[in-house]
């Protein structure tokens, strides 16, 4: 596939508000925050969709959102990206969902989280989203399954192939239909298969313990700063991970996704190739602090100057 290629996002949007003081408060006490509050999406779903089109994806995204202002935010900000928001539904006299951080120092953190109506898709309207015909479907697995597993029987049956993360997942994932690529990191890893990736051998275990469970032509273990583990249909591969300074990036697991399903895309499925450009693109996500979603053109420049 040469051009770009259409992906169809489905998620469970929620904005997030985060507060940021020296230290976090004692019971009755209050004090002041030392910078500007800071509100922005807060799910993954949304932030794949905007990390898929900074990579020249055609990104379509489907969910539902409330009938309030930080809904109409949310829709504002994605458009503003590029992103097709057609198939983002707005629930009347409905709530958005909300998670707040209060974060302290770095290793101190608070959060509250309002589910809203993100969860309330219905499977008419993700059905309605096919219609933008994606070369392929990313979900999260923090949708309901019954939803879930809709949204893969449709994609099976028009042969479109799906990507699939494992954040948020429930316990029912094991009885989905198959993906195409099944990606999760080390504790998802050990919630689903009860294995704990640690060295080279236990990836392995892990892994094949996973492959066992949840059905995908691939599986692929990230790592973090360790790089990925992957099979390629029942070969096992190792890829280290990039060199960087990190800088307090978050959305490195988000950029590893989108970068993953672009390459596979284009590549028509080389997936050692895919893995390595989802490495390299993950590791520049860590160079800058909070969301940093680089584009297609500074993962270039950052491939050519490793």
């Amino acid at each position: 596939m040469t051009q770009e290629p259409c992906i169809l996002v489905i998620g469970a949007p929620r904005m997030a508000l985060s507060l940021f003081c020296d230290r976090l408060p004692q019971a009755g006490e209050t004090v002041s925050l030392k910078e500007h509050p800071l509100y922005e999406m807060g799910d993954r779903a949304t932030a794949l969709a905007v990390a898929l089109t900074r990579l020249h994806a055609r990104t379509v995204f489907c969910g539902v959102v409330g009938d309030d202002n930080m809904g109409r935010i949310m829709r504002d900000r994605l458009y503003a990206e590029g992103v097709d928001t057609r198939f983002l539904y707005t629930a009347p006299h409905t709530a958005t969902g909300l998670e707040c951080r209060l974060c302290g120092k770095a290793d101190e953190a608070r959060g509250l989280q309002f589910a809203g109506v993100g969860r309330l898709l219905e499977k008419e309207q993700a059905e309605e989203a096919f219609a933008c015909l994606p070369d392929a479907v990313c979900l999260l697995a923090d949708l309901p399954p019954e939803i879930l597993s809709h949204v893969m029987l449709l994609a099976s049956s028009r042969h479109i192939p799906v990507i699939m993360d494992a954040r948020g997942g429930e316990t029912r994932l094991a009885n989905l239909p198959q993906a195409e690529i099944f990606c999760a990191n080390a504790d998802e890893c050990e919630a689903l298969s009860g294995e704990r990736p640690g060295t080279a051998d236990q990836c392995l275990r892990a892994m094949l313990s996973l492959s066992g469970r949840i059905k995908a032509r691939h599986h692929v273990l990230k790592l973090e700063d360790r790089g990925c583990f992957f099979l390629d249909g029942r070969l096992p591969r190792y890829l280290s991970a990039c060199v960087v300074h990190p800088g307090g990036g978050t959305g490195a697991g988000t950029v590893f996704l989108a970068a993953l399903t672009v390459l596979y895309l284009k590549s028509d499925g080389n997936l050692p190739l895919s893995c390595k450009y989802a490495n390299a693109s993950a590791a520049l996500a860590l160079t800058k602090p909070g969301l940093y979603l680089p584009t297609q053109e500074e993962i270039a420049d950052f491939l050519r100057q490793s």
